[in-house]
Formats: structure tokens, sequence, C-alpha cells
């Protein structure tokens, strides 16, 4: 995403510019919505409760597959044929692997329903799959590519990939995956990306999906090529997001990276819950500006969503594109809450509300040592917010117990002695 997505240059309208803009947007019920877009398209289950639906994919994603059969794989080549054969089969399979080293010189693509890949979820880094290292190439070349319903990646490292570490298709209707207790890093492009095919499939996307309990890595300060993220979905409906540490998905030159976790075009009903982001470009955004060019199958950039117990947090360590913690643009009936967002780099600005769709937001207890704005025709209730220098190290010590042992490493230099 190029920088001027970003830092909005702010425009002082006179009124009467201020009246010739509203002419053009339609009113309905208070709020207003480009002609492009109705509110009818809007998803009908506005009364999501996250905490409810993560609690019933635990009750499946907590065990292997009762009624499937099971696998031993100790090497790479071992992995592929198990996993080529059941792509063929279509059969219920949990794959368990031993601890080592698998090279994976191309895709793992995963077509079988109800595929689990476990390794060991209290030491993940001891089952390592990785590629052909963090390169540019000709041809796609992603590590693993899950195209089937209810896929399970548990206790893995997955690392160095020319193009995405992970790819779920949505397009396919690569639903209910689950990803926990793994270490996803130095990919070359996105670490997940979530696909969808808006133009020719828009009603085909990803649903009903978890993350939890991972760490999202670049090892050097920046990723080696701007275009990063950390999560990137297209598409996806009440999905959870939470417990995962994400460090260092930041740029090293040209345009800004994109966010740690950044869920856009017909997006809806996801929560974004309790998340560490460190030193990341942009940490969480929901929706985007798409300017005049919108396709006719958007119906929405975003659509509700909570973001909720967030710690973001940016020293000023010199990345050339460091900028918001938390964004939300044309994204309907979102809540922001009960994030501490703490920014030592010149970026003046915590939270962004922006653009037209953005209405009925609501922003409320979060703390943050920059200023929350609200801009470009979006409204906000805000309330409660309080702005202060926070502890990044007692904030941290006090929520250890929240996340895996295994990851606390990774959170020693922001940890007092």
């Amino acid at each position: 995403m190029s920088k001027f997505l970003s830092r909005p240059t702010t425009i002082k309208l006179t009124l009467s510019l201020f009246i010739i803009l509203s002419i053009a947007y339609t009113l309905h019920d208070g709020y207003s919505f480009p002609e492009a877009i109705d509110k009818n398209d809007y998803p009908v289950n506005t009364a999501f409760h996250p905490a409810l639906y993560a609690t019933s994919v635990d009750a499946w994603a907590d065990h292997t597959f009762s009624d499937a059969k099971n696998f031993t794989v100790n090497s790479s080549e071992q992995l592929y044929k198990v996993i080529d054969n059941l792509n063929r089969h279509n059969q219920k399979a949990n794959l368990v692997l031993s601890p080592g080293q698998y090279y994976l010189p191309r895709p793992l693509i995963i077509k079988n329903d109800y595929t689990k890949i476990l390794g060991l979820p209290t030491s993940p880094s001891d089952v390592h799959l990785y590629g052909k290292g963090m390169r540019p190439s000709q041809n796609v070349e992603n590590l693993v590519v899950i195209e089937a319903h209810n896929v399970v990646l548990e206790g893995v490292r997955l690392s160095g990939a020319p193009n995405h570490i992970v790819q779920i298709r949505g397009e396919n209707g690569a639903s209910r995956p689950v990803i926990r207790n793994c270490i996803i890093e130095n990919g070359y492009e996105q670490l997940i990306k979530v696909s969808y095919d808006m133009t020719r499939k828009p009603d085909v996307k990803s649903r009903s999906g978890l993350i939890e309990n991972c760490v999202f890595a670049y090892s050097n300060k920046t990723a080696p090529y701007y275009y990063t993220g950390g999560i990137d979905a297209h598409g996806i409906e009440s999905w959870v997001i939470r417990n995962n540490l994400f460090k260092n998905i930041a740029s090293p030159d040209k345009h800004i990276a994109e966010h740690a976790i950044h869920l856009w075009n017909n997006t809806a009903n996801n929560l974004i819950q309790d998340n560490l982001i460190f030193n990341s470009d942009r940490g969480i955004g929901l929706g985007m500006y798409v300017g005049k060019k919108v396709n006719k199958n958007l119906k929405y950039s975003n659509f509700a969503g909570v973001i909720s117990g967030n710690v973001i947090f940016h020293q000023n360590n010199g990345n050339p594109f460091a900028d918001v913690g938390i964004v939300i643009e044309n994204s309907y009936k979102t809540l922001i809450e009960k994030n501490t967002i703490y920014i030592l780099h010149d970026y003046p600005r915590a939270i962004e509300v922006r653009h037209s769709q953005s209405q009925q937001v609501v922003v409320i207890e979060n703390i943050h040592n920059k200023l929350i704005q609200v801009s470009s025709g979006a409204t906000a209730n805000i309330q409660a917010n309080y702005k202060d220098e926070a502890d990044i190290s007692k904030l941290l010590n006090s929520r250890l117990y929240q996340y895996p042992s295994w990851f606390h490493p990774y959170l020693t230099e922001y940890l007092s002695p």
C-alpha cells in the first residue's frame, strides 16, 4: 500500500464545498453511504458474539479428529506423499510430525478436508518447515496453501518462502481453518494471506477461522520488501484472531508495509483480541479507502467487528514508514475498545477513523499517547479514552499468563530485568 493512503492530507473545506460533496451521498437513517453501496447489502447477522463463537471453535480444534486416520511423519518426502495421497482420496487425517527439519522446495497444497498437521504445541521451533528463502520469484512459491475446510496447523515453525508463508484460498471456500501455537516468520511477502475472488465469486469466502497463540516475525528490524504484512485477509467473516505476537512487520524502503493485521474487501464480524504488535509500520486495520473505481461486488469494505485488548508498541527505531496504531476505513459499526497504543516515533495519531462509511463506530476505554482522529466524513462515539504514557514492560509482565510460555523469549527485549 502506498504511504499516502496512511497519511491523508487534511483539506480545509469551505462550507459551500462541504454542501456540494454531501449531495453526492444518499442519506439513510442518519448515516450516509456512497451511491455505489446499498445499506441493505450489509450482513443480516449483526448480533455476533465472539466469545461464544471462539468457545465453539475450541471444542473441535483442541483435539485430533477422532474418526480420522493417523500418520506419523518423519521427512519432507513423506509429508508430501501423505498429503498428495489424501488430496486424491479425501480422508480425514491427523499427521503427527516428528521433531526435525522439513525442507519444502514446492508448495505444500492441502486440498483434503479435515486435515490436521500437528508438531509440538509447547515447542514449535523443534518442527521446522522451511522453503527456498526470502527472495523474489517469477513463479508463485508459497510455503503452505490451504484449499480445504477444517484444516489445522498446530505446533510448527514455518519460514522462508519467496511469496506467502501460508495462503488460505477463500475463493475455494476454505473455511474453519485453525492456526495455533505456530511460529510464522521471514516470508518475502505476507506471512498469512487469505485470498478472495470478489469479481467472479463474491459469495465464496473463508468463514469461521481461528488464529491464536502464534508468533509472526521478521528476524531483522524490517522485512526485505515493502509488500509484506502479518495477516492480510480479504472477504473473511466470523474469524477470531487472538493472543498472537507480531514483530517487525515493517518496510525497508519505497512504500509503507501492510498492517500487522488487515481485514478488508467484504470482511465482516471478526474479532481481533489481545494481540501484541511491536515495531510494525501499522498495527491493525479494518477496511480500506477504494476511491472512485469500486468493484460492483464490493458491498462493504468492512462491516462491524471488534478490536479489543491489543497492545501496540513502536519504539523510535528509525523505521522509515512507522505509522498509526489502529486505523479503520469505511468500516461500519466497529468497536475499538480497551487497547493500549504507545508510539515513540513522530507519527501524531494512535487511532484513526476514516471515510464516510465509518459510521456508528465506538472508540472507548483505550490508553494511548498520541491523538485519536475522526476524518473524511466518518463519525464515531469517542468516550472514556485515557491519554497517558504506557509502561510497556509493566503491562507485559502483568499479562504474560495469557500467552504460551514458549514465546516469552520473544518478549524479553521489552521486559525489565
